[in-house]
Order: C-alpha cells, then sequence, then structure tokens
C-alpha cells in the first residue's frame, strides 16, 4: 500500500520542468490577453462617448486652416510653380498638425465638377475614396461645410470657393482619428509594459523557485524508493 502511494507522488510530479515553462507562459499569456481586451473595451466605449468632441475638433481645426489656403495657387499651369505651391502646403498643413493620442490629418483637394484631386497633405492623411469624395462634394453644394464618420474617423468638409462663383474649385479636408494604445508611446502602453514586466518576473520567480522544490521533492522520493 505504501508503494502504491508512493507511485502515484512520482505520477503527479511528471516532467516538473516542463509544467514549470508551462504555467509561467499560460499565467502570463493570461495576464497579458486579460489587460488587452480590458483597454480594448475602455476604448471603445471612450470613442463612442466622445464623438461629438472629435468632430467638433475637426470643424474648429478647418475653421483655423481655411484662411490660409489662396484659390490662385491651386491652378498654377507652370509645373515648377505647382510643385512649389504643393510643397509649400504640404510643409504647412503638416507643421500644424501634431501627432497625440488623436491622430489629426488635413488635405486640400481640387474639385472639378464631380471629381476631386489630391493637392496637398498631411502625412498622416489617408486618400479619400470615391464614395467619400462624392459625399463630400455633394455636401459643398450649400456652401457650408459638412461632417461625416467613416469607420471611427471623423471628417470635416469645407468648401472653397473663388470670387464670384457658385461651384467650389477646392475642398479642405481635416479629419480626427482616436489612436489605440498600443499605437503610439501613451501612458497608459508604459503602465502596461511596466506591470507585464513585473508580473512576469514575479511569475517566473515564482515558478522557479517551486519547479526547483519539486525538483528536489522528487529526485528525494525516487532516492527513498
Amino acid at each position: 500500500m505504501e508503494q502504491n502511494k508512493l507511485n502515484y507522488k512520482r505520477l503527479q510530479i511528471g516532467p516538473v520542468w516542463l509544467r514549470t515553462v508551462i504555467e509561467i507562459v499560460l499565467i502570463i499569456t493570461a495576464i497579458v490577453v486579460c489587460s488587452y481586451l480590458t483597454i480594448r473595451s475602455y476604448e471603445n466605449t471612450f470613442y463612442e462617448a466622445t464623438k461629438d468632441s472629435a468632430i467638433e475638433s475637426t470643424q474648429q481645426l478647418s475653421h483655423c486652416v481655411i484662411g490660409a489656403v489662396d484659390t490662385n495657387l491651386l491652378d498654377i499651369e507652370d509645373p515648377s510653380r505647382m510643385e512649389y505651391a504643393k510643397s509649400y502646403y504640404t510643409d504647412l498643413l503638416n507643421d500644424s498638425f501634431t501627432e497625440g493620442s488623436i491622430l489629426n490629418s488635413c488635405a486640400i483637394y481640387t474639385v472639378s465638377q464631380s471629381d476631386a484631386v489630391l493637392f496637398a497633405a498631411t502625412d498622416g492623411h489617408s486618400a479619400l475614396n470615391q464614395k467619400q469624395i462624392a459625399d463630400m462634394i455633394a455636401s459643398g453644394q450649400t456652401g457650408q461645410p459638412a461632417s461625416f464618420d467613416y469607420d471611427e474617423v471623423y471628417y470635416t468638409y469645407t468648401p472653397i470657393f473663388r470670387d464670384g462663383e457658385t461651384a467650389p474649385c477646392a475642398m479642405l479636408v481635416v479629419s480626427s482619428q482616436y489612436m489605440n494604445s498600443f499605437d503610439y508611446n501613451s501612458v497608459v502602453m508604459e503602465r502596461l509594459t511596466t506591470i507585464a514586466i513585473v508580473s512576469g518576473v514575479m511569475i517566473i520567480v515564482y515558478y522557479g523557485i517551486s519547479g526547483a522544490v519539486s525538483a528536489y521533492k522528487k529526485r528525494k522520493a525516487v532516492s527513498v524508493g
């Protein structure tokens, strides 16, 4: 009976170091997954709660930038002067929009009837697709700025007119998008990294000691057997 009891203990111990490594990996993975899901849930709620303020922000930025757009520079025929104008506005827009938890971008499109061509934009601007361009041009016929929401990216479109014309010759597009905490060096990311490192070290130390003790007991049990 005593011998059977001893064999049962040996069976429970198994390959100690393999079991220790598996336990460490599983626990660290569980901590990382739970932390990620918690942050993503918070961010999704934050997106919905701040939608109106994001749209208002794009409207304010549009109002600030629109005054710098000179319609005389949008249709220069000389290629070298045109490239200079595009470079000038690209640098101007990049200097006006900074990175952070909210990714703001801006672009100037020249408009011809129902089509629009990108003239200048910040480095972070994603080119509009045909549907977005059509929506913005259609709304621009009223002469008033319009706001749009495409996949949690908030746009404000402002038509630009030449003197005496009723159809826009260009449009200013400002967008705002909340960045995920994992997309930039945020306080959340820094603290999550610290928690992961501290938790990982503590788990490794604990299970390392536990594995060493188990291995010692296993050798002692084998020697007794």
